[in-house]
């Protein structure tokens, strides 16, 4: 938060030898893929707090960057999606939240099934209603994936006149 407050933007969380390395085509020993798969869910993990923090002090403008910053990592990581913190979002967010939405959308679209049998532990039983509920949202979210503008603004909070957006 103290980033953004200061910079207006939240800083990148992996060096340069991390993201050549696992963006590179060369094979990853298993030490170094869960070091830097721990890193990705971690910083998903600390986004989603950024956002419940920002929800509560009445910040739209980082509420969206946090969102933005969880697509930035769900494209630019082989579709990283935080769903191991929906448990903590889905108990500090409320049903219209975002942010719920955003990590409903994703997992509809990018999480196979068997994953999720496979880690039942972190998804919450509203999750599992919410997802059932939204199945046919998924053919229509991944075209409106083509235009990554389009649909981040789609999860944006609202913000009031007198802010601007950076």
């Amino acid at each position: 938060m103290v980033q953004w407050l200061y910079g207006q933007k939240i800083n990148y969380f992996l060096t340069q030898a991390e993201s050549d390395l696992f963006r590179g085509t060369q094979d990853h020993t298993e030490e170094q893929r869960k070091l830097i798969d721990g890193k990705i869910e971690e910083r998903q993990h600390l986004l989603a707090r950024l956002w419940v923090l920002a929800d509560r002090l009445a910040i739209p403008l980082l509420q969206n960057e946090a969102i933005d910053e969880l697509d930035s990592i769900r494209r630019g990581w082989k579709d990283s999606v935080a769903w191991r913190c929906l448990n903590y979002v889905y108990e500090n967010t409320t049903e219209k939240s975002t942010l719920r939405w955003l990590i409903l959308t994703q997992c509809i679209c990018f999480i196979p099934p068997s994953m999720m049998i496979d880690h039942e532990e972190y998804l919450p039983k509203r999750f599992l209603l919410d997802r059932l509920l939204n199945f046919h949202y998924g053919d229509a979210a991944k075209q409106n994936l083509e235009n990554r503008r389009r649909f981040r603004k789609h999860f944006h909070v609202p913000v009031e006149d007198g802010c601007e957006e950076a």
